[in-house]
């Protein structure tokens, strides 16, 4: 960005899995605001949302079996409400073509994520512990019987998922903040 010929900013983002950016002269948004990411952002969550009034009174097995059959339903929007806003953020840089500053929307930026699943119906949850996971933070292995359009890493039936929430305040409630294959 130029303003009377000079530079005086630009947007210069971490590669194509990353979409946070740093400055010109390598401040973090922590450097910024004083804040680390879940305090920042909660100043911006809308806590009068009824969506958001809904999730924050759940408990973090029900999120992941609310997240689980939104995915079976193909209620995009509630599966999406059930992640962290971090989480969410990554959407915008994952798998992105590197001539692109972000993704355009949710399709298409994981060729066997959701958009692949057919159904997803839920099984069992277990919590587990004593894997080192941050303060704060809850892990859950998820049965989950899948059906995929197409088999591309991962077959159709029965599979384990490891889910990560947690909560960004106090306020918004728990949320899927990640989820794989393994703990």
């Amino acid at each position: 960005m130029k303003y009377n010929s000079k530079i005086v900013g630009a947007y210069i983002d971490a590669g194509r899995h990353d979409c946070f950016a740093c400055s010109l002269d390598r401040k973090s948004l922590t450097d910024f605001t004083n804040k680390e990411w879940d305090h920042w952002i909660s100043d911006y969550i809308n806590y009068n949302n009824e969506l958001e009034i809904e999730l924050s009174k759940m408990e973090p097995e029900d999120i992941v079996k609310q997240y689980y059959k939104a995915m079976n339903s193909h209620d995009q929007k509630m599966q999406f409400a059930c992640l962290t806003r971090q989480n969410l953020c990554n959407y915008l840089a994952a798998n992105m073509d590197n001539n692109l500053l972000m993704n355009a929307g949710y399709n298409n930026v994981y060729m066997d994520g959701e958009q692949n699943v057919k159904s997803a119906k839920f099984i069992s949850l277990r919590e587990v512990s004593g894997l080192g996971n941050p303060k704060g933070t809850v892990e859950y292995a998820a049965t989950i019987e899948f059906k995929f359009k197409n088999e591309i890493t991962s077959n159709s039936g029965k599979q384990t998922r490891f889910i990560i929430l947690k909560k960004e305040s106090d306020k918004s409630g728990w949320r899927i903040d990640s989820e794989g294959t393994g703990p």
